[in-house]
Parts: structure tokens; sequence; C-alpha cells
């Protein structure tokens, strides 16, 4: 599906959430006046359709706290929500799914009665996470007490890594990177990775590289101000140290807040 997202509406989008472009070139990985090339009042120089997808995540992020719709779905579905007067996309979606269970039911019982038959959600895949600990490999079900929509899945976590936040045991819904608009890694965001044959859950970021990644061939020149970093992946618990990513970096799922609330 084309994205139809103006350089107009994302330079809206920019001075609404009172963020600046170099926040929008830290954020794509592009450099500040490749961003000016494509806002620019006139003589645009058009946006790659990737960065042009991750920009549209972001946007329907801020918008609804969920950024799997296209741009256009996120404002209608924004818009409907303030005319019902709907702070959450989830109580906006739950009440839509009772309503339509109310209505399988009407004729054949008390429209007030839904069945747990009706509204009982299906299981979702459970993976394993090490969190400091082996874990298995194998992958169970998960039975949800909420409809988190397709393409999602559960991870339990097996060590202290990812606390306090995360504690052992712990298990947190994600989303399948095969069912992302934009499947692209984000600062500071959580992520389901693989290294060396092994899922670990962390957090996605990057550093300046040290003289010795630099001479390890680890290393690469940022774009936004021409200095080496690495990308690494981070624990919550100060305890355990960060892995260097090394390219390419598998991952499998991303963690979205509204998901685990």
């Amino acid at each position: 599906m084309k994205i139809t997202i103006t350089p107009q509406e994302i330079q809206a989008w920019l001075d609404h959430t009172q963020r600046d472009r170099d926040w929008l070139a830290e954020q794509t990985g592009a450099a500040k006046g490749t961003i000016a090339n494509w806002l620019a009042a006139n003589k645009r120089k058009p946006i790659p359709e990737p960065t042009l997808r991750l920009i549209e995540r972001l946007m329907c992020d801020d918008l609804l706290g969920e950024p799997q719709f296209s741009f256009g779905e996120a404002k209608m579905i924004r818009q409907a929500m303030d005319q019902e007067g709907y702070k959450s996309l989830r109580d906006f979606m739950r009440d839509a799914v009772i309503a339509n269970a109310r209505l399988l039911t009407s004729g054949t019982q008390d429209a007030e009665i839904v069945p747990d038959s009706i509204i009982a959600f299906p299981e979702i895949p459970l993976h394993y996470a090490a969190a400091g600990q082996p874990v298995s490999s194998d992958i169970d079900y998960y039975s949800p007490t909420k409809d988190y929509g397709r393409g999602r899945f559960a991870c339990t976590l097996h060590g202290d890594s990812m606390s306090p936040k995360f504690p052992d045991g712990s298990t947190v819904i994600l989303r399948e990177r095969e069912s992302l608009s934009s499947p692209f890694l984000k600062k500071g965001e959580i992520y389901l990775f693989v290294v060396n044959g092994e899922k670990t859950l962390k957090i996605y970021n990057t550093r300046l590289a040290k003289k010795a990644e630099i001479e390890a061939g680890i290393s690469y020149i940022s774009e936004i101000d021409g200095k080496s970093k690495v990308k690494i992946l981070k624990s919550i618990n100060p305890e355990f140290p960060e892995i260097i990513a090394k390219e390419p970096i598998e991952w499998i799922g991303w963690f979205d807040k509204s998901d685990n609330k």
C-alpha cells in the first residue's frame, strides 16, 4: 500500500509534538541536511519509502499509541474515539469486540449476556527468553485475557537481566516482526533478539565506539554526526553487561508498551 503522508503533515506533526528536525534525523538515521531537503517548502526531494514507513510508524504511535495502522486509519480511529469520549484505544477496541459479540448472540438469547465461548481469546505463541539464565528453545502457547489482535506472541523471561521492570518469570506481549508495517529498530525500544542462537529481551541503542572496537571493524560511521559508533543491546539491570551487536542484527519481536499496560 502506497503511503500518502505529505511533507506538510510531517512538519505539522513535528510542530504539534514540539520536536525538531534534528530529532527526526536521529530517529531515521538521516543527515540533518537530508531532512531539510525532504521537508523544504520548495524543491523537495522525495522521501525514500522505507524511511517514510518509519515516519508513519512514529506518527501513528503518537496519535494512538499504536503504530501498526496507516496514518489515514489512525486519524479516522482517533476521530471516532474522540467523538465517543474514549481516551484509550484498548477500551475502544474492547467495547467494539463486545458489541459485535452481542450482535452475534442477539435473537437467540439475552443480548446483554455474552457467552464465554464468544469472548474467549485465541491462544498465541509463547516463547522463552534468557534474561541471565539458559532457557528452552521450544515454543508453547499462551492464553491471553485480552484481545491483543493479530501478530502478537507472548514471551516468558528467565533471569534478572531485565529486572526490576521485568523480574524473573515475567511474561510480556510482543509484536511479530513480520506483522510490523515498518520493521525498523528504534533506539530506546525493547525487542526480542536472537544472539548466538538464543532469544533474549533487550533494549536497542547505540554509543560512541571505543578504539579497540573501531580497530576490530565492528563500528560504523553515524550519518548524523560523523562519529564512529556501535550498536548495543542493553539490560535494565546494571549488573549485566551490554552486548555489542554485530550486523546483521537478528530480532523477532517488538515490545509495544500499549500491549503491556
